[in-house]
């Protein structure tokens, strides 16, 4: 757990933890609704230029207001600690849907391609390139939505930063100071698409030369691509940059066209439906072990502003009765879980209830550089603890707008 805890919330466990920082699973003592707090390590905030990066981190997130993004609730900074306080994604990541299951569908890969892209698009058109897309970043709860996060080496577009990434998604430019550009997030997202494809990435050398020689010079194996998508894969994957599609919004237009063709209208229902499904039945891992639902059947929002004295306990057992009833309702609707599926989801849902849950780490990396022209929160000079003046939001409509100044810790908070 942090050393220093963010005040209105109560720390519960750790959820991740690397060289940077460290994620731990908190509630929002007002109302009780669980948040993601990402704490900076407290020798690293002495050190001005982390201490900059790290609210410049929270300054991409205040800037990406996006139902396919993580979303940023505040951040606060005290001459203690600081930390930003995120949506909780309560789910499970890409890594570890695939690394149960291995490939998924097609509809299910096509998906979570498609909300990437345009999670991806939302931050393309704010100046962001991400530079680290792979399953470990992409987070996927109980009715199927995914989300993206971890914005850790993200850069200005345009800019030329320090060479870095994971080798096995990046594409071959970001290892060799080409600036940064969409096009990169698109051939790491369409390598991941590979992946949930195929169940294994597009190329695997055994060593960094290896895997740089195969993205560079060797030509994408399509074979275990369905032949309707392989034109997807070729052009997101493909070697110059200037070759790929621009951006995300240019990719989804050819994805919707492919997938509408091959798997019908409703492809996008069906792989939501098996995306939640995988994730359901993984529940054991998701962080605060509550399921509000199954496979895009129901959206459950609590709002964080609510009766305080409303149990969690309480919350958990509706959340509970209700998934329970969605599984009753969907084996009536349309029987695409089995019947041995469903009762292993509703038994994993109550013992997550009941007796707790391990949680899945998902650990984020070092802080981002956020779009040029985004202000940074002012670091407080004399306060004992600052929150930063960015609209706190609220689930289901947060309002828009960037980071500015920071304001006194004990100004009245209803909502993270």
């Amino acid at each position: 757990m942090a050393e220093w805890e963010v005040p209105g919330y109560t720390g519960l466990k750790a959820l991740g933890s690397g060289g940077f920082s460290t994620v731990v699973l908190a509630r929002h003592d007002a109302s009780g609704t669980p948040v993601a707090i990402k704490y900076l390590r407290r020798q690293l905030l002495a050190d001005p230029e982390f201490a900059a990066l790290f609210r410049s981190e929270a300054a991409v997130l205040a800037s990406l207001d996006d139902a396919n993004v993580v979303r940023l609730y505040e951040y606060v900074e005290s001459p203690s600690g600081a930390a930003i306080v995120m949506e909780l994604v309560d789910g499970v990541s890409l890594r570890e849907i695939l690394g149960h299951q291995g490939a998924t569908t097609a509809e299910a890969a096509l998906v979570v391609l498609k909300g990437s892209l345009l999670g991806l698009a939302a931050a393309h058109r704010r100046g962001v390139v991400h530079r680290d897309y792979k399953p470990e970043n992409v987070l996927v709860n109980g009715d199927g939505a995914s989300k993206l996060t971890d914005f850790g080496i993200a850069a200005r577009t345009g800019d030329q930063p320090f060479p870095a990434g994971t080798m096995v998604y990046a594409p071959p430019e970001q290892f060799t100071g080409a600036p940064a550009s969409p096009a990169s997030d698109v051939y790491a997202a369409t390598a991941t698409f590979y992946e949930c494809l195929a169940g294994r990435p597009p190329f695997s050398g055994d060593t960094v030369e290896a895997l740089m020689y195969q993205h560079m010079s060797q030509p994408v194996p399509l074979d275990p691509v369905p032949e309707p998508l392989r034109p997807l894969v070729a052009a997101g994957m493909a070697k110059e940059p200037g070759d790929r599609p621009t951006d995300g919004v240019s990719l989804v237009s050819a994805l919707n066209a492919a997938a509408s063709g091959e798997y019908g209208r409703d492809w996008e229902e069906r792989g939501r439906s098996h995306l939640g499904e995988a994730a359901l039945l993984l529940a054991l891992l998701w962080p605060s072990g509550a399921s509000p639902a199954v496979q895009g059947a129901a959206v459950v929002r609590i709002n964080l502003s609510r009766n305080p004295q409303e149990s969690l306990e309480s919350r958990h057992l509706w959340h509970l009765r209700h998934l329970l009833h969605l599984l009753h309702l969907q084996h009536l609707r349309r029987p695409s879980i089995s019947p041995v599926k469903a009762a292993i989801a509703a038994g994993a849902a109550i013992v997550v209830v009941t007796a707790g849950s391990a949680s899945a780490a998902w650990p984020r990396r070092s802080s981002p550089i956020p779009p040029r022209g985004s202000p940074a929160p002012a670091r407080p000079k004399r306060p004992v603890s600052a929150r930063a003046a960015w609209p706190r939001r609220s689930p289901p409509t947060p309002p828009r707008g960037s980071p500015s100044s920071a304001r006194p810790a004990r100004a009245p908070c209803t909502s993270p």
